[in-house]
């Protein structure tokens, strides 16, 4: 627990060294590493805008930014997230809920604490043959583990983790810039149909990495209408949801390394200053309840 930058409650859990002030952070001695993408999944038109859009703002304030291109894959960073969890079968959700009926976003992974091991393989090539290999892909990650399988995955994870931060290492880099999401803002009751496109996300928490999302402009009239195409269930989704989705917030992501949320919180900082007097900066207007 942390009041006025002073640790008032210590345990094995906190940090250790002193929280460091973002306000410090010279933003022009700083590296930033440009990611257009995470995982699977092609960012819509207006994403790669507001990423473009971003990277400009951050080269105007002296911040050195290039795309980083030897890199792990990400997509590998996003599965391990779905087999960490669903190391149990996801029983541990069965647990919480406790006889509960699940809400319709924790359904598809609630579901999977019914079906064998032995089947999950045979399951997911059914789902890719049929061209929704998004939910496949979720699906043969997330076998249950014995125990030396859980051990095994441990150690994916590290290694993993090694070879991100040795590529972050080997390009000098402060922090990293990428999407927030590939998609604008989601409908309430679409993101169950979307399968693993928050991987941005998800590959953050797969590294233990501070990251921090900030808004930087909205979907234009001109950039509505589908970019992916193709008969995969959860890409037609995202095709829908952009229909219609002018005006909707775009955000970009930062992250940096272990420990250094003050550069995180330095460049999002530069970021919303750089934004917020914009005519299309998202939440200029208030929100009346």
């Amino acid at each position: 627990l942390m009041v006025n930058h002073n640790v008032t409650c210590s345990n094995a859990m906190s940090p250790p060294l002193p929280f460091r002030d973002p306000d410090k952070i010279a933003p022009g001695s700083l590296k930033v590493a440009f990611l257009p993408q995470i995982g699977d999944w092609p960012p819509a038109p207006p994403v790669k805008r507001a990423l473009l859009e971003a990277v400009e703002a951050l080269q105007a304030e002296g911040i050195q930014v290039e795309e980083w291109k030897e890199i792990p894959d990400t997509q590998e960073g996003v599965n391990l997230f779905f087999r960490i969890v669903g190391a149990d079968g996801f029983g541990w959700m069965k647990q919480i809920l406790a006889g509960e009926k699940p809400v319709p976003l924790m359904k598809p992974n609630y579901q999977l604490t019914s079906i064998p091991n032995a089947l999950i393989p045979l399951l997911a090539s059914i789902l890719n043959v049929s061209g929704q290999r998004h939910l496949g892909n979720m699906l043969i990650s997330a076998r249950r583990q014995t125990g030396d399988g859980l051990m095994n995955l441990l150690g994916d994870r590290l290694r993993y983790e090694a070879s991100f931060i040795s590529a972050f290492d080997a390009g000098h880099y402060d922090a990293l810039l990428c999407p927030a999401s590939p998609v604008p803002a989601v409908r309430h009751g679409d993101v169950g149909k979307l399968a693993d496109f928050f991987g941005s996300a998800l590959l953050f928490n797969t590294l233990g990495l501070p990251a921090g999302v900030v808004p930087i402009t909205c979907v234009r009239p001109d950039e509505e209408g589908g970019w992916l195409g193709g008969k995969d269930k959860a890409e037609q989704t995202a095709d829908e949801l952009m229909q219609g989705s002018s005006g909707l917030p775009l955000a970009v992501q930062v992250a940096a390394r272990h420990w250094r949320e003050d550069i995180v919180l330095a460049i999002m900082a530069v970021l919303e200053r750089r934004f917020k007097s914009k005519p299309d900066y998202p939440l200029k207007n208030p929100i009346i309840l």
